[in-house]
């Protein structure tokens, strides 16, 4: 009887609470009623969320050693959901009974924390612990969830000398071992982004920092509930100031947004709260110092206005001769952060003004540095999962010039393979744009990034010397990996791409400048810019500018051929390759037959194989086509036949009835025709017959 009237006695949260913190020890009569009192709690919690008070009580019910069993405590840890605020003393409660308690309370409380950090009211007495905090780094079952603490609550002056060679000792253990900790690695980042002559190790491209990782996503979801209907109900500014005692702020600051000259990071339960100074502390832009000095705890990265070298030319100057990394580094973070932040919040196919300004600036950023900047391949990994190819186009293709040189693999996995697969749906002008961003990244590659390298290498230094160094990861430095085969096997891919689209839009002319642009970059390779590696132009790219109804691909091409000769007549027979020789033999014997020597489609002895006059000349005549052998010569040439129209008319005698076999039967029209050729930007036709037909010619012509 009397243990029915006690529960019928437990109707408010603070009955609850009493009961709890009240009891010496758990009796068997009482399990039902302590765990009525719990669900309660649970309830309530849930609800409205609890008041600082009663947080503080019920840490302490956790914390202490009449505190019942390790279950009844783990469900009182999942109900310490905060109304308003977290008072900085439940969390020393917490860290101060760290030591007596069961494994997994510790690693509960410790998430706790995490997840409600950018709520706590003052985060200066919580940093004076950091040393003690830092010591539970040891427990291999704590470790991920204090790493992210430490990232949390890390400053400048935590990072020592001692420090930072615990932290290396401890990511050298795991190496051997065969292993490695995200967490660890993620505090190693930030201290190296304090103090980068202390961690020796290099920072992983796609660590990031500050980041927030939650471990409860079901207690942030009820924090978010809480907050936002407390926010809603209008009082929570008097709240903070009766717990506080200090009056409200008069002003509301708005909340930071992220833009191209400030940023910071905003914590997810603090989002759907208005932007109060003093409240559930969401990320604020201050408008005084002495708003900055009252919340500089609550900070969670001061842009110090870093995102301006975007927009100076003399701050990007001064980040290239600044000889303290730490400018750099702080400035790809600044990036990474806004590009994240953009990426999360884009909504597929539609256009967002500050994210394609934001792109922008950084592609004149790369442009004035004449390097590759480290975040883009992780923001194009992100963003080309969600990328539809049409919005911000011109922005985002733009990006692909400033991808570090890495190996072929890697880089086709992260950025070339989803770019592959709105390639082959996309319309002209995407593919125009991805062919030219692929040679841009190509030439820059094989002019700035193999040049560093080389000159590096030769110095005994495989370290990537540029403005940002100190970013880049062990797999993109120095001798581990082979530069010029990753040259090698970009060059061939990107000229897959040209003849996959010029087969997909009929021979597009503007495709076909871009494909040519990429042969007159790839047969310079070894010549022009001294890397060991001979890449034949495709075979269809090469055949279909001989077949095409324009003059310029086909004097284009003969150029790239005519340069290609002198590339193969300088190697050393040990590293031809005899398959190359044989192809490009070929292809030089098919353009002589059909430009010189009026044999196309003729079955006559040749030392290598045609690759394109397969037909036989009867099937031809069959299907009424005649003197098929002269059609591709540089007379009879439709690409030509304008070029020999005006030949004739510039003649003072020109014969009354011209013909373009003419001028291959009398050798003075030859001489003279060649001679035009040469004056009219058709040079390369006159220097590929030189070449490969006429090995003395008389200089005049």
């Amino acid at each position: 009887f009397g243990h029915r009237n006690a529960r019928m006695n437990i109707t408010h949260l603070a009955d609850a609470v009493s009961l709890l913190t009240g009891r010496k020890a758990d009796s068997g009569k009482q399990e039902t009623l302590i765990n009525e009192a719990v669900l309660l709690i649970e309830e309530a919690s849930k609800l409205d969320g609890l008041d600082p008070t009663t947080l503080i009580t019920l840490i302490s019910y956790v914390a202490g050693k009449c505190g019942g069993n390790e279950q009844t405590r783990a469900r009182v840890v999942s109900c310490l959901v905060p109304r308003t605020r977290v008072p900085y003393l439940a969390v020393l409660k917490a860290l101060g009974c760290m030591s007596t308690l069961e494994p997994f309370l510790q690693q509960l409380l410790f998430k706790w924390m995490v997840d409600v950090y950018y709520l706590i009211d003052s985060h200066a007495p919580v940093h004076a612990v950091y040393n003690a905090v830092f010591l539970y780094i040891h427990y291999e079952h704590l470790r991920p969830v204090v790493c992210q603490f430490l990232c949390y609550l890390t400053r400048k002056s935590d990072v020592t000398k001692h420090r930072a060679h615990k932290l290396l000792q401890l990511h050298q253990q795991l190496l051997d071992a065969g292993g490695t900790d995200g967490a660890l690695l993620e505090l190693l980042s930030t201290y190296k982004l304090y103090c980068p002559h202390l961690i020796t190790i290099p920072v992983p491209a796609g660590c990031k920092i500050l980041c927030s990782q939650h471990f409860n996503a079901l207690l942030m979801e009820k924090i978010l509930h809480a907050q936002t209907t407390e926010a809603t109900d209008s009082t929570l500014e008097q709240q903070a100031c009766q717990y506080e005692d200090t009056a409200p702020p008069a002003t509301k600051c708005p909340r930071m947004m992220v833009d191209t000259t400030e940023v910071a990071c905003v914590h997810p339960a603090a989002e759907h709260v208005g932007g109060h100074v003093g409240s559930v502390v969401p990320t604020a832009q201050p408008t005084s110092f002495e708003e900055l000095c009252a919340n500089v705890d609550r900070v969670v990265a001061l842009s110090t206005r870093v995102g301006l070298v975007l927009k100076s030319d003399v701050l990007k100057y001064v980040l290239s001769i600044d000889v303290d990394p730490t400018a750099a580094v702080h400035l790809l973070q600044w990036l990474q952060l806004s590009l994240g932040y953009e990426v999360s919040r884009y909504n597929h196919g539609e256009p967002c003004h500050q994210l394609e300004h934001l792109l922008t600036c950084l592609v004149e950023l790369g442009e004035f540095l004449c390097e590759p900047i480290p975040i883009v391949e992780g923001f194009l990994e992100a963003f080309l999962k969600l990328w539809d190819g049409k919005t911000h186009q011109k922005a985002v293709l733009g990006l692909l010039p400033f991808l570090p040189l890495k190996r072929f693999e890697d880089l086709y996995s992260t950025v070339l393979a989803p770019i592959e697969q709105l390639y082959r749906k996309e319309g002209i002008e995407f593919k125009y744009d991805c062919l030219m961003s692929l040679i841009e990244l190509l030439r820059k590659m094989v002019t700035l990034e193999w040049n560093r390298r080389k000159r590096l290498h030769d110095d005994g230094d495989h370290r990537v010397s540029s403005v940002f160094s100190e970013y880049y990861t062990e797999d993109t430095t120095g001798a581990q990996i082979d530069a010029a085969e990753s040259i090698k096997r970009l060059a061939s891919y990107s000229g897959r791409l040209a003849v996959l689209g010029l087969q997909d839009n009929n021979e597009c002319s503007l495709l076909q400048h871009a494909a040519l642009s990429l042969c007159e970059l790839v047969c310079g390779l070894r010549e022009e810019y001294n890397i060991p590696v001979v890449i034949l132009p495709p075979v269809p790219l090469v055949y279909g500018s001989l077949l095409s109804g324009s003059v310029v691909p086909l004097s284009r091409i003969c150029a790239c051929l005519t340069q290609y000769k002198e590339v193969l007549s300088k190697l050393p027979q040990s590293e031809r390759d005899h398959k190359l020789t044989v192809t490009f033999n070929s292809i030089v014997l098919d353009f002589c037959d059909a430009l010189w020597r009026n044999l196309a489609f003729v079955n006559s002895q040749r030392p290598y194989p045609t690759l394109l006059f397969t037909l036989p000349r009867e099937v031809l005549r069959s299907c009424g086509l005649v003197n098929t052998h002269e059609k591709l010569s540089i007379t009879h040439h439709p690409a030509l036949l304008g070029v020999v129209k005006q030949f004739f008319q510039t003649l003072e005698k020109c014969p009354p009835h011209p013909h373009p076999a003419m001028i291959f039967t009398q050798a003075n029209l030859r001489k003279a025709y060649l001679q035009y050729l040469l004056s009219h930007q058709l040079a390369s036709l006159v220097r590929f017959i030189r070449a490969f037909v006429l090995t003395k010619l008389n200089e005049s012509t």
